[in-house]
């Protein structure tokens, strides 16, 4: 049984990764719906010696439909920035553990950072009533009923009328869903990391995928979670499961078992749909086709960071990097993690944003993007340059960290 599982878990995930592969990360945390020990959080990153930082808050909020999100928040008085996962995922993207986790580093320089579960995924398989509510729906209910209502109260809380947004594979693309539908002037700024938005020219794993993807949508969800769990007791999944996910030795030791065991959400037909008709047509659309949100990037004016991985097999660089071609924005840059521009590795999709180097090279790149952003003009003010100046990379490399790499140089 101990070998079947992972092949069990390569076959399910190779109907719906082909429409994963270049949509969503298979990663997350705390499936069962219960938020993270405070003993396990309380603590700021750095170790001993240092005060406790406050310990983390879980709301759940209602969304316009009746279902609802789930915020758990590490608390400080600056801006707040508010963290999105993938599919088949849920918060603990951004906060694997003590050393892998953008929110605790926010927390620890300054932000308010709040851990996004969407409805269905993870800590919000609960409404705001404590009552189980369906897993998941599609993209269109994240962008257009879960984002509203996370952000507006993240606003009414914080006082702050923007706030700083970071999503990783469909994390990203809801951003754009959300952006064109409600504009971006409640975004101070945004980062996207490993999303795709162009699903044209479908290489074979794409179209094995969406010849398959019929079966994986026969149920409400595809239960992913049990055989993860079951896998995790291998030292390595057979089969694709480890390299397609993330880059060979990028994520490894207890915390590659910690994934397998406790972060994967079930993936939901209505994703699962969008996904499919998305790769039929060739674009990225609402799911009644009446809205192209590729298209729709250009009225995005917010500051954009794009960050794809050079090794990504889930959101190949060719599919990511039209997110930063086609925004309006005229503060962007685009960052492709790999050897070839500076860092330790060819980075793939789930180490963009958990894996080990991920805390040196990745996140102090989104640190500084967010940087000095709440005092800048208001989305749509068209300041800032083109792509990111040499200032931005001085910035970053006084860091530690690679320049900008921009969509000439992949």
């Amino acid at each position: 049984m101990s070998r079947l599982a992972p092949a069990l878990l390569a076959l399910c995930l190779a109907l719906p990764l082909g429409l994963l592969a270049r949509g969503g990360g298979l990663l997350g945390c705390h499936a069962t719906g219960r938020p993270p020990p405070a003993a396990a959080v309380s603590a700021k990153p750095g170790g001993a010696g240092e005060p406790a930082a406050p310990q983390p808050t879980l709301t759940r909020v209602p969304t316009a439909d009746g279902a609802a999100v789930a915020l758990l928040r590490y608390p400080a008085a600056g801006p707040p920035v508010i963290l999105v996962h993938g599919v088949s995922s849920n918060h603990a993207t951004w906060d694997l553990d003590a050393s892998h986790s953008l929110a605790r580093t926010l927390q620890a320089r300054g932000y308010d950072a709040w851990l996004l579960d969407l409805r269905g995924h993870g800590l919000a398989t609960l409404d705001a009533r404590g009552r189980r509510q369906r897993a998941g729906g599609s993209l269109d209910d994240y962008g257009r009923l879960d984002l509203p209502a996370a952000i507006e109260h993240v606003r009414a809380v914080t006082g702050y009328d923007r706030v700083g947004y970071v999503g990783h594979s469909m994390g990203g693309m809801v951003a754009a869903i959300y952006t064109a539908w409600q504009g971006d002037a409640a975004l101070a700024a945004l980062v996207v990391v490993g999303s795709p938005v162009d699903f044209g020219q479908p290489d074979p794993l794409l179209q094995l995928a969406a010849a398959g993807t019929p079966l994986a949508t026969l149920g409400p969800t595809l239960a992913t979670p049990t055989l993860a769990r079951m896998s995790a007791g291998l030292d390595r999944s057979p089969l694709f499961v480890d390299p397609f996910l993330f880059a060979p030795g990028s994520l490894t030791g207890p915390e590659r078992k910690e994934l397998y065991r406790t972060v994967v959400s079930p993936m939901s037909r209505g994703e699962l749909r969008q996904l499919r008709d998305s790769l039929h047509s060739g674009h990225f659309a609402s799911v009644d086709g009446s809205v192209d949100y590729l298209a729709a990037l250009h009225q995005l004016y917010v500051p954009l960071l794009v960050i794809a991985g050079r090794g990504d097999h889930v959101a190949p660089v060719d599919r990511v990097a039209p997110f930063y071609e086609q925004a309006g924005s005229a503060d962007k840059a685009l960052v492709v993690a790999g050897r070839v521009n500076g860092f330790g590795h060819d980075y793939g999709h789930l180490d963009l944003a958990l894996g080990d180097d991920a805390p040196r090279e990745i996140h102090p790149r989104i640190l500084a993007w967010l940087e000095g952003r709440w005092a800048a003009a208001p989305p749509g003010s068209q300041a800032g340059s083109a792509t990111a100046t040499a200032s931005d990379d001085e910035q970053a490399q006084q860091a530690g960290q690679p320049g900008s790499i921009h969509a000439a140089d992949p």
